[in-house]
């Protein structure tokens, strides 16, 4: 894996910490390849951007040409995705996933040792005025 997608990292400022993380280990920040597909609106972090909070989703791919892994990932979505066939296969090599959960691990470590909290781009639809998490009063 020398490739890193991050859906959503055009939303807020997760982005430049993604960029700089992706650079800093030597990957390459690579765009969307299939934007018809509308992963950033269809997977788990979704229910945190509905919410408000900036989220970001990460996919790795191979080193060269994007386009050559492009119908082996659509093949895997037609068979493969949320069916009983997607499971772990014997052959998988396992230092993509390895690299891709260090890249996660160390943009999650500088986020949480800033003082401020993710912020939504103004140019993102995503930046509305969205109500607090309620709290419980005080005993």
């Amino acid at each position: 894996m020398k490739r890193v997608v991050g859906f959503g990292a055009e939303h807020s400022d997760l982005g430049s910490v993604f960029e700089d993380v992706v650079a800093a280990t030597e990957n390459i920040v690579t765009p969307d390849p299939m934007p018809e597909e509308k992963a950033f609106v269809r997977s788990d972090h979704y229910a945190f951007v509905k919410k408000g909070v900036p989220a970001l989703m990460l996919l790795g791919g191979p080193a060269g040409d994007v386009f050559l892994w492009i119908p082996r990932a659509k093949k895997w979505l037609e068979t493969d995705y949320h069916s009983p066939s997607d499971t772990v296969k014997p052959d998988w090599n396992w230092t993509g996933p390895h690299t891709l959960a260090q890249v996660g691990m160390i943009i999650g470590l500088r986020v949480a040792n800033t003082d401020a909290m993710p912020m939504w781009r103004t140019t993102s639809p995503f930046n509305k005025p969205h109500n607090p998490p309620k709290t419980l009063p005080a005993n």
